[in-house]
């Protein structure tokens, strides 16, 4: 199997935040992620500014090297690239005025993320005014994870999409392994075109949260068509590594779901 995925969101440095806890899990996660197709890996620690989490880029790009020499001492090809998981919190645009977050490696795309008790709050709307005016282009995580319904999803999505925001669903939210809710509002929002890429976001070697997209790829294949698939699984992946725009993609259901 020729590896093509690019997966844009895991916590692969062991004992740096909440993902791998050490190298051995660091080696099962880039081991699962070689064998079950992915090519590229973005790692993604948590920067949360004045937190638990905020380490520097230095930090990130020294532990992001210990990784690489251990994927090569285990013969594993992977291509691993430096981004972080930025939170959008009360001290986040200081930050952001400061330029104290990690874009992906070679581009001006940035991952961020909020919180339940952030999501309608100024903060956030100051917060992408002030990246975008830096030309900066923003990818949120897991936005299926912050909204009480469906309904609630769309129509916010729907406004942060009108403000220049891409969108990145968790592999295992569409599994449902977060439960109904996030099960839900994930293929939602996927069905109504506001998903853009698909990546693991994991935090374990082994287990439910493991570093894959081959199973998530299948479902959404099954579901929508393959074309849906490749767009959330590589293309659009692809087009971010290459600091290029995201395509919209436009959801068809299967010809025997129609």
């Amino acid at each position: 199997m020729k590896n093509k995925f690019i997966d844009t969101h895991c916590h692969a440095l062991w004992d740096f935040d909440d993902g791998v806890k050490s190298k051995d899990e660091a080696l099962a996660l880039l081991r699962c992620a070689h064998s079950t197709g992915i090519a590229t890996l973005f790692v993604t620690p948590h920067k949360i500014i004045e937190g638990m989490y905020d380490p520097t880029k230095q930090e990130i790009e020294e532990k992001l090297s210990d990784l690489k020499k251990l994927s090569e001492e285990h013969e594993l090809p992977l291509e691993l690239k430096s981004a972080c998981e930025f939170r959008i919190n009360e001290e986040a645009i200081k930050a952001i005025v400061e330029r104290r977050f990690v874009c992906y490696q070679d581009t001006d795309w940035l991952l961020i993320e909020f919180t339940r008790r952030t999501i309608e709050s100024r903060i956030v709307q100051d917060a992408i005014y002030e990246l975008d005016r830096m030309g900066i282009k923003l990818l949120i995580a897991h936005p299926e994870r912050y909204f009480d319904n469906e309904k609630q999803a769309v129509d916010t999505c729907r406004k942060w999409q009108s403000w220049g925001c891409h969108f990145q669903i968790n592999r295992t939210s569409l599994l449902g392994i977060h439960g109904e809710r996030a099960d839900r509002i994930s293929w939602r929002l996927v069905s109504e075109g506001l998903a853009h890429i698909v990546a693991s976001d994991a935090h374990q070697g082994e287990g439910s949260r493991e570093c894959r997209l081959d199973d998530v790829y299948g479902m959404i294949a099954r579901r929508f068509e393959q074309k849906t698939a490749d767009q959330l699984c590589i293309i659009n992946p692809n087009k971010l590594k290459n600091n290029q725009s995201l395509s919209n993609i436009e959801i068809k259901k299967a010809w025997w779901r129609r």
